[in-house]
């Protein structure tokens, strides 16, 4: 898609009134776009419907009406939920209209650079943690997306001077085109959400877009215990930094020792061995002294971006 200000006067069709829908229709309105938002449930099951129409945004609710997908729509911005089987997403397919989700949309008014992190589990976790530490480093992180609030939001009070930290289920990452976080992180995948995707294949391809966009300044982190999360690393562009807590790597971050070889060691730590070969401690895996680690053992305050290659532990130089 283009730059949401290249729609001025052109039509704008967002499919779903949840919190981005709202954000993504306000967004356009701004920019002079004519935009219709369309929700299947009721009008009085819709309560920000009320809002929008007194900006003078055109709101459909109780059905996807026919005629509400035409040559004359320049862009269709989708709920993530929505399937891609519903008629009016299967119109704007025929008619050649791209249709995306919120997560594009943000990218392309966002200044902020973007740490994206998706996976079947442990998102919410991992990325509040990642907010958490870049906030103790004094980073000014932004959390947003599918933790709670609406991307498109979040970036337009974004500067370069903020880290955006987005979490990103694969409905929506399936929307995108041009998104490209500076750091993408595939924690794991496993087989769920096969009614929205149809294949498991299909599943795997939208988790990979998070990379799809990468080029070499960026860096994808990838669970290398996953067989899956090692098959997309072989389609990257960017730096790969893998992870582990089953296998000793060559380079990257690991439990020393392993979880496969003595696994109820008490000194078992967490390290980071660099592209030279030296070996980083970190902290010590699941220590309940976690919090205070991170913060008197992680070289805070990270440096600003760009970063000195002595950055060396958490690989948030591009970040």
């Amino acid at each position: 898609m283009d730059h949401p200000q290249k729609y001025n006067g052109r039509q704008v069709v967002v499919l779903g009134l949840a919190r981005a829908g709202v954000a993504v229709a306000k967004l356009f309105h701004e920019y002079g776009a004519l935009v219709t938002v369309n929700d299947k449930k009721e009008r009085s099951l819709c309560p920000e419907a009320d809002e929008l129409s007194a900006l003078g945004i055109s709101v459909v609710c109780g059905s996807h009406p026919a005629g509400l997908i035409h040559e004359g729509v320049a862009l269709v911005v989708k709920n993530p939920g929505i399937p891609y089987r519903v008629e009016p997403v299967e119109r704007a397919a025929q008619l050649g209209i791209e249709v995306v989700t919120e997560v594009e949309v943000a990218y392309h008014i966002c200044k902020a650079p973007i740490i994206g992190i998706t996976g079947s589990n442990g998102k919410t976790t991992t990325t509040t943690w990642t907010g958490l530490m870049l906030e103790a480093a004094g980073l000014r992180p932004i959390v947003a997306g599918n933790i709670g609030r609406a991307l498109t939001e979040a970036s337009l009070e974004a500067g370069p001077d903020n880290r955006m930290v987005v979490e990103l289920s694969d409905f929506q990452l399936k929307g995108t085109r041009d998104f490209a976080p500076r750091i993408g992180c595939l924690l794991n995948v496993y087989e769920t959400h096969l009614d929205y995707h149809g294949t498991m294949g299909d599943y795997v391809d939208s988790k990979a877009k998070l990379f799809a966009n990468q080029t070499a300044d960026d860096t994808a982190v990838l669970n290398w215990d996953h067989p899956i999360c090692r098959n997309v690393a072989e389609a990257v562009r960017s730096s790969v930094l893998p992870f582990s807590t089953k296998t000793e790597l060559d380079y990257g971050f690991y439990l020393e020792p392993p979880l496969t070889r003595e696994p109820d060691a008490a000194g078992r730590r967490l390290v980071y061995r660099d592209r030279q070969g030296e070996v980083h401690p970190i902290l010590p895996a699941g220590s309940w002294a976690f919090r205070e680690a991170t913060i008197s053992r992680m070289r805070w305050p990270l440096p600003p971006w760009p970063s000195p290659p002595e950055c060396r532990y958490l690989s948030l130089r591009r970040c």
